[in-house]
């Protein structure tokens, strides 16, 4: 699947993303400036994938829960949720 794919797949099923990104491990997904506002992210496997200036504004970010150890993954979410253009 090409990232604009596997978007949707996120913004629709977090379910069927987890097991893709299962079958494809080594993928990696680049989310760079997409909108995620409002979107619910619970239980997402986001490990790795590049959401660089994405807006998070809204979205349910208690993924971060179970990427606790990520520590560079918070981080990340973290500054893209406060970026405002």
């Amino acid at each position: 699947m090409n990232n604009k794919q596997l978007l949707e797949l996120l913004k629709t099923d977090v379910e069927k993303f987890n097991q893709y990104r299962k079958e494809y491990p080594k993928q990696r997904i680049d989310l760079f400036g997409v909108d995620l506002r409002g979107v619910d992210l619970i239980g997402a496997d986001l490990r790795g994938v590049d959401l660089t200036r994405a807006n998070l504004d809204g979205a349910n970010m208690a993924f971060m829960q179970a990427l606790s150890n990520d520590k560079e993954m918070i981080l990340r979410a973290m500054r893209i949720n406060w970026y405002k253009e």
